[in-house]
């Protein structure tokens, strides 16, 4: 029997996708940036690879600027450090908005029976066409992706780090 979960949601605002919704389940964070390790990818110059990531804490939900150009925003004040989200605030990312709704349980989607990972399924609220194509990774990238996608509120730059040793060491196997 599926287990119910806390979830954050991300309501877009403005633009054609308006009142669009993506979730976010407590025990799997979300990165938005360009780069293809993230489950969320609009090609927005504003954008940056690494731009931020939401996680899960003991506080609740959080999100982190991972070093972007153009910033991460609550509330259109600019993050310097893994800031809390509340009900009803508005996070920007480039120049896209989202209002969170949160707290709220919700049964967690049923967990994946192969080593692929569909992130497809992420990235189709936003299908704007500055979004890069969303093409599953090969099964070997899946597993380690999903073994850096469970160290819960690790940097940016650790998590790239993790990834990096466990893709070497699958290498070598």
């Amino acid at each position: 029997m599926p287990r119910s979960q806390l979830c954050l949601t991300l309501r877009v605002i403005g633009g054609k996708r308006d009142g669009t919704e993506l979730t976010v389940y407590q025990g799997t964070p979300l990165r938005i940036g360009r780069a293809p390790d993230c489950q969320v990818r609009p090609q927005s110059e504003q954008v940056s690879r690494h731009h931020c990531e939401i996680f899960f804490s003991l506080a609740g939900f959080m999100v982190k600027d991972c070093g972007s150009r153009c910033g991460t925003f609550v509330n259109e004040h600019r993050i310097v450090e893994p800031t809390l989200l509340s009900d009803g605030q508005r996070l920007r990312v480039g120049p896209f908005s989202f209002l969170t709704v949160l707290p709220h349980s919700r049964e967690a989607p049923a967990a994946a029976t192969d080593d692929t990972v569909n992130d497809g399924d992420i990235c189709r609220w936003l299908d704007e066409p500055t979004l890069a194509p969303t093409s599953a990774p090969r099964a070997d990238e899946s597993a380690i992706f999903r073994k850096v996608l469970k160290m819960d509120e690790l940097s940016c730059d650790a998590a790239e780090q993790a990834l990096a040793q466990l893709k070497k060491r699958s290498s070598r196997h």
